[in-house]
């Protein structure tokens, strides 16, 4: 296959776009995670450029997107006609999709769920906290959403200042002695 037959990856010609739209720029692995989501959403996925360090990818929007966007860890800015925002930057998603650009609400929700996820993914890698690595003897903390466990009639029974089961109770613990 010779190299005019194959399908540009680059921001050669025929492969830009309008410099009518906005560049919403995020890290490499939040933005892979929410290119994913978004290929499997209804509204579908824009043009979306990656640098060549692979540091960051580049969702084209809706021009005027900049002027409102502020999701945390990212940046939009203006696309300007020379293309000036996208030097250096090749196609990880082609122009030539069913879909102009990315609408910011869908990205914005792709974003959150992709960071989300990877937060749940990185908490999986990292070290125990040193209270619980030094084996202090207490008990770990419960799991939020399950009850704490009851403590055990003999616990219960044997805790300071508790008074001892009366005879009718019900429970295998000691019986006060009726001779005594």
């Amino acid at each position: 296959m010779d190299a005019e037959a194959e399908v540009p990856h680059s921001s050669e010609p025929g492969t830009e776009v309008s410099p009518n739209c906005d560049l919403v720029r995020v890290p490499s692995r939040q933005g892979l995670e929410a290119v994913d989501l978004l290929r499997l959403s209804p509204g579908g996925v824009g043009p979306v450029l990656h640098d060549r360090t692979g540091d960051s990818l580049s969702f084209l929007v809706p021009p005027g997107t900049a002027d409102v966007w502020d999701v945390p860890g990212s940046s939009c800015a203006c696309r300007t006609a020379e293309g000036e925002a996208s030097s250096g930057a090749g196609w990880l998603v082609p122009p030539h999709t069913d879909t102009a650009v990315t609408d910011p609400a869908v990205l914005r929700a792709a974003l959150g769920e992709a960071a989300r996820m990877l937060r749940l993914v990185d908490g999986f890698h990292r070290e125990p906290p040193a209270e619980a690595a030094s084996g202090s003897g207490s008990e770990p903390p419960a799991t939020p959403g399950e009850p704490s466990p009851a403590p055990s009639p003999a616990t219960s029974a044997s805790a300071p200042g508790a008074a001892p089961p009366s005879p009718g109770a019900s429970g295998s613990g000691p019986r006060p002695d009726p001779g005594t």
